[in-house]
């Protein structure tokens, strides 16, 4: 397995800050979590000197050692890289449309991608829209989203 590590990056403007880095973070390989409820960005690489590059951009001094463990243990040894793709990819396309000015990706709604996702997946269109409205009831109740 490689070793992963990640940075988690303080701030009270997520959006700003992914706008001010974004160009570097496409240079390489990460993918990025954050949480609504959180006021850090968490990015996770193999590349130690890729991360070391934007923890600088940051004025982040930690870097630590990513605990892929339980990551593996719950999506399945045989799994983990791909989701670890997918992750990269979602991330990249969020970056891409963050410095799309012209928004010339406007196909690209959450709609669209859980669609391509889920259909990939063998999924019906019913089974989406069950999911979406699935999520969108749980949401809901934690009172992240209302009408």
């Amino acid at each position: 397995m490689i070793m992963e590590y990640e940075i988690n990056i303080a701030t009270n403007d997520k959006l700003e800050t992914l706008k001010r880095i974004a160009t570097e973070l496409l240079k390489g390989h990460c993918y990025i979590f954050f949480d609504e409820d959180w006021a850090d960005i968490m990015i996770r690489s193999n590349d130690y000197g890729f991360l070391s590059n934007i923890a600088d951009l940051c004025n982040e001094m930690v870097i630590e050692r990513s605990d892929e463990k339980s990551d593996i243990e719950g999506f399945g040894e045989q799994y983990w890289e791909d989701v670890k793709s997918l992750f990269e990819i979602a991330t990249r396309i969020g970056l891409r449309k963050l410095l799309d000015e012209s928004q010339t990706g406007r196909l690209l709604t959450a709609g669209k991608l859980i669609h391509c996702l889920l259909n990939n997946l063998g999924y019906s269109r019913w089974d989406e829209f069950e999911t979406c409205y699935r999520l969108w009831k749980e949401q809901e109740a934690l009172g992240l989203f209302q009408l």
